[in-house]
């Protein structure tokens, strides 16, 4: 969306005129691990800070930053965690007056975040005089410093010819190169990024979550009273091979056999372009290694049919979805219900939807999404949505059971739940507050006819199908948020 690409270009914008102090000697070779253990925004406590965009920003430490308490939480969810951020938030102004809609979510913080971290650790390498040791950083490095000095930036080489003046090495010209960077050596930045993710207790705290969430949705899966007994088999095998790529790819791109040159911009764009094909050419034959369908560079997380993969990207590794140093709770509720949603779109490819209980139960699951009204102008339509609103509900009680289960066993990671109240609120209700808070958003104009419900929809949705959450905030009959057992959909 063009508002996305916008915020991307402001945060390059402000990434490029900082000024950062060298953090490296000039008589020592540096290799990544120095650079990315040099790097402020990968150490110490700003390790899983936000660095948040927005005005006002949408995310806070504390879980009632945003919260309208003026609001019945059993009466509209989604406007009781978000509401008190949705009334002060104005959206900000953009150059792209053809548009008619305009929206701010948590993905569009998330996607700075991430550029932010990966443009410092670009303009740290950018201190340092020698030739690197390590290949990919080097390869980063003296691409952005041929951008930086190419007279044109311009891909034809025709209009080229007409601009041949020195470049002025402004704040624009750095902006425009580390998206040329992002552009061109998008595996090399990855790269540089999922770095500190290896081995590191992020990865560990992941690798449990997701672990946590299979094996739940393998259990629900054998105790689903509308499947027959060859669904299950057919969706336990499929679930099984299901491939999850979290975070860190299988395949590392080496990177040391590409020699690129200070001053020359538009022979290294395609010296890196022959190096890819020759890349591709040399791994014929071989063992393959998951390839990722989508790169690493982006927010959205996918299911893929075609290779039955699901990827999240190393972006849900960070505020808003995933916090190193707070409770498992937090973490179950929104990377946990992203990572659970794509594992139930894999599970729907192995079962008929249309055909006996299933289907009717699907019916009566689509009354219930289609009814919950509109917000500012974006309506609920529960059978253009239907796919996305099982994977919601599916994902969102898997995750809960996954982290319930997590506290029985034990089995969690460094950082469990406490059993405390904290800021007045159990560690169940702050599960489903954190589930409200990953779909934070404000819009404005009429919504695109997408396959996802709109943000409030997905929220209110899901918690009134998991009878968890009427239990904890004391839900009752006649409370919009509460549905009578019998309503309770038994589909995941």
């Amino acid at each position: 969306m063009r508002i996305t690409r916008l915020l991307i270009v402001n945060v390059l914008a402000l990434v490029a005129v900082l000024h950062f102090t060298s953090f490296f000697s000039k008589d020592n070779s540096v290799g990544l691990s120095d650079i990315l253990a040099s790097n402020k925004f990968f150490t110490g406590s700003l390790v899983h800070e936000s660095i948040d965009t927005v005005s006002p920003q949408m995310y806070h430490p504390s879980l009632s930053y945003g919260i309208d308490s003026s609001i019945d939480p059993c009466d509209d969810f989604y406007q009781y965690v978000n509401g008190g951020w949705r009334r002060v938030t104005v959206l900000p102004q953009t150059k792209d007056n053809d548009k008619n809609f305009h929206l701010i979510t948590g993905i569009h913080t998330a996607i700075p975040n991430l550029y932010k971290r990966l443009a410092t650790i670009i303009d740290s390498a950018m201190g340092v005089s020698n030739e690197l040791e390590d290949p990919t950083l080097r390869v980063v490095k003296v691409f952005y410093e041929s951008c930086l000095v190419a007279d044109s930036l311009e891909a034809d080489p025709f209009k080229r010819l007409r601009k041949s003046s020195t470049p002025v090495v402004d704040s624009s010209r750095k902006e425009l190169c580390l998206q040329r960077i992002f552009k061109h050596l998008g595996g090399a930045v990855g790269e540089l990024f999922v770095e500190k993710l290896r081995n590191s207790s992020s990865a560990v705290r992941m690798d449990i979550i997701q672990s946590e969430i299979m094996k739940e949705a393998m259990a629900r899966i054998a105790s689903n009273e509308l499947l027959s007994i060859e669904q299950k088999k057919k969706a336990s095998e499929s679930l099984a091979r299901l491939k999850l790529r979290v975070g860190i790819p299988e395949e590392i791109i080496d990177y040391t056999g590409l020699s690129l040159s200070k001053t020359n911009y538009h022979k290294n764009i395609e010296d890196i372009r022959d190096y890819s094909h020759l890349r591709w050419i040399k791994s014929i034959g071989s063992i393959p290694k998951d390839k990722w369908a989508y790169g690493l560079i982006r927010a959205n997380a996918n299911y893929i049919p075609n290779q039955h993969a699901i990827e999240i990207p190393p972006v849900w590794f960070f505020p808003p979805f995933f916090y190193e140093d707070k409770e498992d709770a937090l973490n179950f509720a929104a990377v946990g219900w992203v990572i659970a949603h794509e594992i139930y779109h894999s599970i729907a490819t192995s079962i008929d939807m249309t055909a006996g209980r299933m289907a009717e139960a699907v019916r009566g699951f689509t009354v219930i999404t289609s009814s919950l009204g509109s917000l500012d102008g974006w309506d609920t339509d529960g059978h253009r949505t239907r796919v996305e609103d099982l994977a919601d509900m599916g994902g969102a009680r898997a995750a809960y059971a996954a982290w319930k289960a997590t506290l029985t066993s034990q089995s969690g990671t460094k950082v469990q739940t406490s059993t405390d109240s904290i800021e007045g609120f159990t560690p169940d209700q702050r599960f489903f507050i954190a589930m409200g808070r990953l779909w934070r958003a404000k819009w404005e104009g009429s919504p695109p006819m997408g396959s996802h419900s709109a943000p409030f929809a997905r929220v209110n949705a899901t918690v009134m199908q998991m009878p968890e959450f009427a239990k904890v905030f004391g839900c009752k009959a006649g409370d919009r948020m509460y549905l009578e057992p019998d309503k309770i959909s038994q589909i995941w």
